[in-house]
C-alpha cells in the first residue's frame, strides 16, 4: 500500500507540474481563462495528495508500532527509499515553477494595476487607499 500511495502522489505532483507550467505559458500570452479553468482541477489534486500524504503517514505509523525500536530506514524497501527521492524531487520542482508563477502572476497585476491608475484618475484617501474620482466617470443624461 505504501509503494502505491507514494506512486500515486507522484503522479498529483507531476500533474500539478504540468498544470503550473501550462499556466505560466498562458500567463505570458494574456490567456487568463484557460488559466482560470484549470483552478478547479488543480484545487482537487492538491486535496488529493494531501489526503495520500496522510494515508502515507499512516503506513509509516502502522510500520513502526508492528517494529518498535528499528529505524524506518530499515523498515523500508529501496524501491520506497527511491520513490521518496522521486517525491521529493518533483515537490522541489513544482515549488520552483509555483515561484516562478507566482512571480509572473504580480508582474501581471502590478502593470494592470499601473494601466489603470493611469487610465482613471484615482487619489489617495486618509486609510492609504484609493479612490475613484467621481467627476471623472459621472455620466449626464
Amino acid at each position: 500500500m505504501l509503494y502505491n500511495h507514494i506512486e500515486s502522489s507522484i503522479a498529483d505532483v507531476q500533474a500539478l507540474l504540468a498544470m503550473t507550467q501550462e499556466d505560466i505559458e498562458d500567463i505570458k500570452e494574456a490567456k487568463h481563462e484557460a488559466i482560470f479553468s484549470r483552478v478547479k482541477p488543480k484545487e482537487t489534486l492538491i486535496l488529493a495528495f494531501e489526503e495520500k500524504r496522510r494515508l502515507i503517514e499512516d503506513d509509516f505509523r502502522l510500520l513502526v508500532a508492528e517494529n518498535p525500536g528499528k529505524e524506518i530506514r530499515e523498515l523500508i524497501s529501496q524501491d520506497i527509499d527511491d520513490l521518496f527521492d522521486k517525491l521529493n524531487k518533483s515537490i522541489r520542482e513544482l515549488k520552483v515553477e509555483n515561484q516562478r508563477f507566482g512571480r509572473l502572476s504580480i508582474a501581471v497585476s502590478e502593470m494592470y494595476r499601473s494601466l489603470l491608475d493611469n487610465l482613471v484618475p484615482s487619489e489617495a484617501n486618509y486609510k492609504g487607499k484609493r479612490s475613484l474620482d467621481t467627476q471623472f466617470i459621472a455620466v449626464e443624461a
